[in-house]
């Protein structure tokens, strides 16, 4: 039997059916879509966009609303333009927005930025600084894990991993413009020219936004308005960045989880060997495991990073859907931000998390290369805790295709930050 008569497909096996040139590849995979966590989506619509047949399919169901058009990313877009089906472009305009070829300049700086900005680079990088540069260049309009502007995409979601999905929108913003970020320009009465996201329209006005400012128009005041096929996000972001502040922003544009801004955390303390006020992995109480084993682990073998008390409980043997429940306590109820800093390696897992009974967090890749590292302070958001014993929750998806499938999963430690009333 093949992966495409298989009935259950699993998520790991998503990225083969790609070798399939059948229709049967995109009704197995819209029929389960639906269903399915977001990194299999992710992966299922890697697939759809990789033939024009396939294509065609994932936009009838785009058209039909059996998948939402939010789920296609600008990098997504772009490589069904690059299909060679004029058919498909045309669709494209369509459903999602413009789409024009990135320039051979553009495309040269994207390449030289790609070489330069190596997983070691990144992995070096300050990406605490980097949420301090979001913020100042992106966090007006975009938000990314709940927090900022909402003038453009959230991008939470987006193929945040994806080294050339981010340079190919920073360096080139106007290649692909989805149809809801398209501006419009409206010559006034008076000689202004106003140019904005269609956020309000009436009879008698009309009310456009950019990343400044609100501006209603009256319509009596309107000599013309049109559409315009460029986005609202300025080219150049760049430019004004040094290497190094371009490797952090990046870096904490593909963080697994929001970090906390400089001095949030403490670093460890070279005496105690520990980070004052953290809740040690290896010393919370496992409350349920439903599958594979827990224990501590030494970690002072490992000298690319540092661990907390040079251990962390380790959770090996686990399978995707089995969940790991840990409990740790809070000084005094109330709203606290938590903190988690997890371990990464080569056969490491991909887990969501829950607070007690709060919605999953979304999928946290522990997969590194070659070396064994920590994720650094990660925020599982902002929650409400008792006085007593409070519950975090690890819940395995599917692995990394790239990790060896161990599924292991590695608590250095808990950090609680009170959230002011």
């Amino acid at each position: 039997m093949s992966l495409v008569d298989d009935p259950a497909i699993r998520g790991d096996a998503i990225p083969l059916l790609a070798r399939f040139d059948s229709a049967q590849v995109a009704d197995k995979l819209l029929a389960a879509y639906a269903s399915w966590p977001a990194e299999n989506r992710r992966a299922a619509i890697d697939v759809l966009i990789s033939r024009p047949p396939l294509a065609h399919r994932l936009l009838d169901a785009i058209a039909d609303k059996q998948v939402s058009g939010t789920e296609l990313t600008a990098l997504h877009v772009s490589r069904i333009g690059e299909l060679g089906d004029e058919g498909l472009v045309e669709r494209l305009g369509q459903l999602w927005g413009t789409v024009r070829p990135t320039s051979e300049q553009l495309r040269g700086e994207i390449e030289k930025l790609a070489s330069s900005l190596t997983s070691e680079v990144i992995q070096k990088s300050d990406k605490y600084h980097g949420r301090e540069l979001y913020a100042k260049s992106c966090g007006q309009c975009h938000i990314l894990f709940g927090e900022g502007g909402k003038l453009g995409p959230d991008l939470t979601g987006a193929d945040r991993g994806n080294i050339r999905y981010w340079l190919e929108n920073i360096l080139d913003p106007n290649a692909v413009v989805g149809k809801d970020y398209q501006t419009l320009t409206a010559l006034t009465d008076d000689g202004r020219v106003i140019t904005g996201l269609l956020r309000e329209e009436t009879d008698v006005a009309i009310v456009l936004e950019d990343a400044e400012k609100r501006v209603t128009l009256p319509r009596s005041e309107i000599e013309s308005l049109a559409p315009t096929s460029k986005s609202l996000m300025p080219e150049g972001l760049l430019q004004s960045l040094t290497p190094d502040q371009i490797a952090s922003l990046v870096a904490y544009l593909q963080s697994p989880g929001q970090v906390p801004l400089p001095g949030q955390v403490p670093p460890i303390d070279p005496k105690s060997g520990k980070v004052p006020g953290a809740i040690e992995g290896e010393a919370v109480e496992v409350l349920a495991v439903s599958g594979g084993r827990t224990s501590a682990q030494g970690m002072g073998g490992f000298k690319a990073d540092s661990w907390s008390g040079n251990s962390h409980l380790w959770w090996t043997d686990g399978k995707p859907g089995d969940q790991l429940t840990v409990g740790f306590p809070a000084p005094a109820a109330g709203d606290y931000e938590i903190m988690v800093v997890l371990s990464k390696a080569v056969d490491y897992g991909v887990v969501s998390t829950r607070v007690n009974d709060s919605e999953p967090t979304g999928p946290i890749d522990l997969f590194n290369k070659p070396d064994v590292i920590t994720t650094g302070p990660l925020s599982l958001g902002k929650h409400k805790l008792e006085s007593g014993t409070n519950r975090l929750q690890f819940i395995l998806g599917s692995p990394n295709p790239a990790a060896i499938p161990r599924n292991m999963v590695g608590i250095d430690y808990i950090y609680l930050i009170p959230v002011a009333q």
